[in-house]
């Protein structure tokens, strides 16, 4: 297995009222279950968690973290799912001298707030340096695919997103 491949993330997510919940499902690049976790609250302005790959070999754990955060877990028009990845980009600097890491963020239900995506390539451009990702590297699945579905009192949602090894 190349744990530079694509690996995927499979989000579900749940709204009821004031309680929230999301569960992830990551899977290696060739398929493979390689870890999950559920996180889930009342009243919660922001829900965290961080994606992993777990029981594996080294050699086939993916090569870094990802930060997850769902801002307004419980607005179902303002909801959106970001993914950090927990690895700098190797020579690219922020221009404040920061490092960088690539991440990407889902768009609202209503599209006030577009998807959006880095990979460091700007930073790392006006060093003269080239990322190790491409935008495409990092992607969700476009989400008006993967709606928000009305279920009881509440809302669900299941989308994947995925990103490459570095």
């Amino acid at each position: 297995m190349d744990k530079f491949g694509h690996w995927k993330v499979k989000i579900n997510q749940y709204m009821f009222n004031d309680y929230s919940e999301v569960n992830w499902k990551l899977y290696d690049p060739n398929g493979n279950h390689a870890g999950e976790h559920n996180v889930h609250g009342n009243d919660m302005k922001e829900m965290k968690d961080y994606i992993k790959s777990v029981n594996r070999p080294l050699e086939h754990m993916m090569p870094f973290g990802v930060d997850m955060t769902v801002s307004n877990p419980h607005d179902v028009n303002k909801c959106v799912v970001n993914f950090s990845i927990k690895k700098d980009m190797p020579g690219c600097k922020r221009f404040n001298g920061g490092v960088c890491r690539p991440y990407m963020t889902t768009e609202t239900f209503t599209e006030s707030e577009f998807f959006m995506v880095s990979v460091c390539d700007l930073e790392c451009g006006w060093l003269n340096l080239k990322s190790l990702l491409e935008p495409s590297d990092l992607w969700c699945q476009d989400l008006n695919d993967a709606d928000w579905e009305q279920m009881a009192n509440g809302w669900k949602r299941v989308f994947e997103c995925g990103w490459k090894g570095f």
